[in-house]
């Protein structure tokens, strides 16, 4: 098994309907799909039963090889905790995490996937921005570039736009006393401090939804900020502290992402303006 998928969710039961909607859709179903609930109340388990039982009645009723799947409802200390849990119980060579409210860019998304698989420890695509089942924007394809730690300390990289090789996700699992930034901490860890290989693509892997929690702001700069504090010496730190405030200004821009005709019409205004100022 090449890849193994794994969805987070927790009281999100329309968000994980079309999640799992876009993962049935797949034309390459040789993957496992697991599903940790974190102890929901609002419906999102009969959502669960429901696409286990689609496709348990077509892995027994036709000959179409159909993705394998699991899945648990238990309380759990948050996000990342329900992801290493995830891990713990897949098998494939790569690691996708697909969490409630995320989709699968298009029908042949895993088909993709594999086909760009190598023997990298990460391989990079690109996820669509979406906010209310509206694409708003796209994130960048990385490179090589981006991959140092001023880069990583501006940026990052969305999960949604990462296989990672799953050893990598055993011995170094996810930290859960970080509420938003554990997969920024694992990411900067494994590829800026200890040279992981990456393999970057020009796929989109995802429509990642721009509703969710991962939104707040400062809360990300804070936990950036504890974060480098424990990776690096305080002399080194101090130059990305202090340009993490004028950077995380610009962050807050990203609300224009909840209103298209207003993204549209500041990053029409930012392009020109970029263009007045290079003449």
């Amino acid at each position: 098994m090449k890849i193994s998928i794994i969805t987070v969710n927790l009281n999100n039961a329309a968000g994980l309907k079309a999640t799992l909607e876009s993962v049935a859709m797949q034309t390459c179903r040789e993957f496992e799909h697991i599903i940790i609930d974190g102890g929901s109340s609002d419906g999102s388990v009969p959502v669960i039963k429901s696409y286990e039982e689609q496709i348990i009645a077509n892995r027994t009723n036709t000959k179409t090889i159909y993705p394998m799947i699991s899945w648990m409802n238990e309380k759990d200390k948050g996000i990342y905790d329900g992801m290493n849990k995830g891990v713990k119980k897949v098998s494939g060579e790569y690691v996708y995490f697909l969490n409630s409210g995320d989709t699968l860019a298009t029908e042949d998304t895993i088909q993709e996937m594999i086909d760009a698989i190598d023997d990298s420890d990460f391989v990079i695509g690109r996820v669509n921005k979406s906010y209310q089942g509206r694409v708003v924007g796209q994130t960048d394809m990385l490179s090589e570039e981006d991959m140092s730690l001023y880069q990583m300390f501006l940026h990052g990289i969305n999960h949604q736009a990462a296989l990672i090789k799953r050893p990598l996700l055993v011995t170094t699992p996810y930290d859960v006393n970080v509420r938003l930034s554990a997969d920024w901490k694992f990411f900067v860890q494994k590829i800026v401090l200890e040279s992981a290989s990456v393999k970057f693509m020009d796929i989109t892997f995802a429509n990642f939804d721009m509703s969710g929690v991962s939104s707040n702001a400062d809360t990300l700069r804070r936990e950036r900020m504890q974060i480098l504090e424990t990776f690096v010496p305080e002399r080194i730190a101090r130059d990305y502290l202090a340009i993490a405030p004028h950077y995380y200004e610009v962050i807050r821009v990203q609300w224009l992402l909840k209103h298209p005709f207003w993204y549209k019409l500041y990053r029409g205004m930012t392009t020109l303006g970029r263009k007045i100022m290079s003449v």
